[in-house]
C-alpha cells in the first residue's frame, strides 16, 4: 500500500546457525516492521545478511565463546530516523524517540528493548545508527553454529537436533500485516458465551488497549481460549470501554494516541465505577 521497495542481499548460500525459531521470528518482525511503519510512501528497505565480526568490546558483551563467528544480519530504512541526542536510549523500556514526525506513525510494537534480550539471549548483540530525516539501520548480530548456548551449558546433541522446512503449527507466529479498520472486533461472540454460560462459569472480560494492530491480534490469540476479549484502539476509546463494561483486566499500551496508558490508568483508578 506504501510502495516500499523491500530489498533483500545475501553474501551468504548457506549457513549453520542454532536459534530458538519464535524468538528469532519477533526479533526480525518487529525490526521489519518498525522499519516500514517509519519510512514514507515510495521509501526503501533493505535486508542484507554477512558473515561479520564484531568489536573487543561488543565480543565482551556477549555470552558466545571467545573465538565465535558471527553472522550479521542488517536492516536498513530510507524513514524518518532518530535524533542523535535520544540514540543512548531507545533500548529503554517505554521509550519512543519523539520528533514531529513520529506523531504520523504508530508505536513500536513489541519494542527494541525486548528485541535487545531477546538477541543477547541467544548471545548476539544488536546496534543501531541514525540520522534524522535520512534513516537508520539496525545492525545484529548472532553467533554462528553453537558458540552461543555454551555459557549455559546446554549444547545439543546431533540426534536431538529436529531438522525442518516448516515451523510446528504451534511454534507459527499468528502476527499478519493489516490495517487498524480490518482488526475485526467480537464481543458479539463473547456475549453469546457470556449468555450460555451460568454467571460463576462465564469468563472473566479482558480490555485490551493498544494502537498496534498487530499487537493486538498477537495478545488476542493467547486470550480468547480462555476469556473474554474487548479491544480498543487508543486510550481514549479504552476509557469508554471500560466505563461500559467493567472488565476484570484492563491490558494497556503506554504509548498511545488521544491518551496514553498513564492517564488512562489514573481516570480508571479515579473513577468510582
Amino acid at each position: 500500500k506504501k510502495k516500499i521497495d523491500l530489498q533483500f542481499h545475501s553474501e551468504v548460500e548457506t549457513l549453520e546457525l542454532y536459534f530458538d525459531q519464535e524468538k528469532v521470528e519477533k526479533i526480525f518482525y518487529n525490526l521489519l516492521s518498525n522499519a516500514v511503519k517509519f519510512t514514507a510512501q515510495g521509501g526503501k528497505v533493505h535486508v542484507a545478511v554477512a558473515v561479520g565480526s564484531v568489536s573487543q568490546k561488543q565480543r565482551q558483551t556477549t555470552t558466545a565463546t571467545a573465538t565465535a563467528d558471527f553472522v550479521q544480519i542488517s536492516v536498513k530504512d530510507t524513514g524518518i530516523g532518530i535524533p542523535r541526542d535520544k540514540l543512548p536510549y531507545i533500548f529503554d523500556r517505554f521509550y519512543q524517540a519523539e520528533t514531529d514526525s513520529t506523531r504520523d506513525f504508530e508505536g513500536t510494537g513489541i519494542g527494541l528493548s525486548l528485541v535487545k534480550e531477546l538477541v543477547e539471549l541467544h548471545g548476539g548483540t544488536i546496534e543501531v545508527s541514525s540520522q534524522q530525516g535520512w534513516g537508520t539501520e539496525v545492525i545484529v548480530h548472532l553467533p554462528v553454529g553453537r558458540a552461543h548456548p555454551e555459557a549455559s551449558g546446554q549444547v545439543l546433541r546431533d540426534d536431538e537436533i529436529v531438522e525442518t522446512t516448516e515451523a510446528a503449527p504451534s511454534q507459527k507466529t499468528a502476527l499478519m500485516p493489516v490495517e487498524a479498520e480490518e482488526v475485526e472486533e467480537t464481543p458479539q461472540e463473547s456475549d453469546t458465551l457470556a449468555e450460555v454460560l451460568e454467571p460463576s462459569e462465564a469468563p472473566e472480560l479482558i480490555l485490551v488497549v493498544e494502537d498496534n494492530p498487530d499487537m493486538r491480534s498477537y495478545i488476542r490469540q493467547y486470550l480468547t481460549q480462555s476469556y473474554q476479549v474487548i479491544e480498543a484502539q487508543n486510550g481514549q476509546e479504552g476509557l469508554e470501554k471500560a466505563l461500559a463494561t467493567i472488565p476484570d483486566l484492563v491490558i494497556c499500551d503506554i504509548m498511545m494516541p488521544k491518551m496514553d496508558g498513564y492517564a488512562l490508568c489514573h481516570a480508571l483508578k479515579t473513577d468510582e465505577k
